[in-house]
């Protein structure tokens, strides 16, 4: 944005930036083994794609996972953001009238980013034994069967 003086127009800083952004993410997450750091919480690695509305959005890096309900998300982005040209500066005062699209350039720029994501599979009360006998499948029993003629099959 620019002030007018007397066909002079100085270079001001954007109001409307905003220094936090809600950007809806879909993460995966990788983690070795349940329980790896302690029972009930691993450490992993997670990726994640968003769109801020108009530009995709991907972030990186670790994840704190608590009784694999709660996660908790912290790492790198890459996002668009709109960056006044390298030839201005704010506060600089130029003779021709500019757009503020002649002022900026968007350019992908790595952000910090923290993300807290719930998984409603299971319960988060439930102890980890439990969640695991719920995965598994009950194996069959095994029993002696009975021959057609009623003697005891091998």
């Amino acid at each position: 944005a620019e002030t007018a003086t007397q066909g002079r127009y100085v270079i001001e800083q954007d109001s409307t930036r905003e220094r936090l952004r809600f950007v809806p993410t879909i993460f995966y997450t990788w983690h070795p083994a349940a329980g790896n750091i302690s029972p009930g919480l691993s450490l992993g690695f997670s990726g994640g794609l968003g769109f801020d509305l108009s530009n995709p959005v991907v972030a990186l890096g670790p994840t704190l996972v608590y009784r694999r309900n709660l996660s908790l998300h912290i790492g790198v982005a890459a996002a668009r953001v709109d960056q006044l040209l390298g030839r201005y500066t704010v506060g600089e005062t130029i003779t021709t009238n500019l757009t503020p699209e002649q002022l900026r350039e968007s350019n992908y720029r790595l952000n910090p980013f923290v993300s807290l994501s719930f998984n409603f599979a299971t319960s988060p009360f439930s102890s980890e034994d439990e969640k695991e006998d719920n995965q598994e499948e009950k194996q069959p029993e095994e029993s002696g069967g009975e021959a057609e003629d009623g003697e005891a099959a091998p």
